[in-house]
């Protein structure tokens, strides 16, 4: 499989494998086991669906952070570097209702507009509390230390409080 990016770079992806849990059908649900591997790519997981629901378990996916603009174009603006880890061992999406944690890990952080790369490694924690997901941001290296609290709910959208510092070396 091949996948192609606006600005004409490739992905592959050497290795794309489902199997599904029959039995699940017998309770009107679709569980399937995934794993990908390819540059870059690597990931492996649990998805189960049912008319009202996506739930997410034992995940564990790494992407370069580049391809973020292609899942949330507000990404785009800034040619994004380094990859991003992303892990939760469940995770239940239903409309109006979020359940589970996880964390999103940007190692070797870097924005191509940037004198200074990379500019750190960060970490989002993130938490389903019913009605909305909450996020907290921390830094784990680097010379510009990020933090922050947000929270993304329908038809609110995402809102963050945060702040960015130049570290001591």
């Amino acid at each position: 499989i091949v996948l192609s990016t606006k600005d004409k770079k490739t992905l592959h992806l050497d290795q794309a494998s489902w199997s599904l849990n029959l039995l699940w059908l017998l309770s009107g649900k679709l569980s399937a086991d995934l794993m990908l591997a390819g540059d870059s790519i690597k990931g492996h997981g649990n998805l189960i669906l049912d008319r009202n629901s996506i739930r997410l378990q034992q995940v564990n996916l790494s992407i370069p952070a580049a391809l973020l603009a292609y899942m949330a174009p507000r990404f785009g603006m800034w040619p994004l570097q380094g990859m991003v880890n992303i892990r939760s061992n469940s995770f239940l999406l239903q409309p109006d209702h979020y359940r589970g944690e996880g964390e999103a890990t940007w190692v070797q952080a870097g924005i191509s507009l940037s004198k200074i790369n990379p500019i750190g490694s960060y970490q989002i924690l993130f938490s389903g509390t019913g009605k909305s997901i909450q996020f907290q941001l921390q830094t784990k290296t680097g010379p510009l230390e990020l933090i922050g609290k947000g929270n993304w709910s329908q038809p609110a959208g995402f809102e963050f409080n945060g702040s960015a510092n130049a570290r001591e070396h």
